[in-house]
């Protein structure tokens, strides 16, 4: 779990992987990705609202991933992301360990289905559809930030995905 004051806590959860809809090496991950937010922001203009600033501010997810994987779709609380270059800045901000890339996915703008889960907590479902082979388990380190600006601000993750057993 990262730590930043506004968005003080990030994590996913796999739903239990089940076959892909896909052919061959595709593979659908399905799960929740929860966000803690700043509880002053929150208590000032309600966790609504806070979604409703963050979703205008625009909003894009990185994932390391091995050189040979893609993905086909990412989808974030119901709302379709488009592919992102982004891979200068994430190459000077982090770099790229052999073998791996970084895929980035967003939206400038889009409101995204959320729910609330306690006071400061919302949650989003995801759907990412990659093919390509990969490990099972597969760790896959995630930076997420608003659209605008440089991945040196971003809150870091990790997914965590298994694939269903043959």
């Amino acid at each position: 779990m990262g730590f930043a004051k506004t968005f003080p806590g990030y994590r996913f959860e796999q739903d239990d992987p089940r076959p892909s809809t896909g052919k061959g090496d595709t593979f659908d991950i399905l799960g929740t990705v929860y966000w803690t937010v700043d509880i002053d922001q929150v208590t000032s203009i309600g966790l609504g609202g806070f979604v409703t600033q963050w979703n205008g501010a625009g909003y894009k997810v990185a994932l390391l991933l091995p050189d040979r994987q893609r993905i086909e779709s990412f989808e974030y609380g119901g709302t379709r992301l488009e592919s992102v270059d982004a891979a200068a800045d994430l190459n000077a901000v982090y770099g790229t360990p052999g073998g791996h890339y970084w895929a980035v996915w967003g939206l400038r703008s889009g409101d995204r289905q959320h729910e609330t889960v306690a006071l400061n907590v919302v949650r989003f479902k995801v759907h990412v559809r990659l093919a390509g082979p990969a490990p099972n388990p597969q760790l896959i380190p995630v930076l997420s930030r608003h659209f605008e600006g440089s991945f040196k601000a971003s809150m870091p993750g990790l997914w965590v995905v298994r694939r269903p057993s043959s």
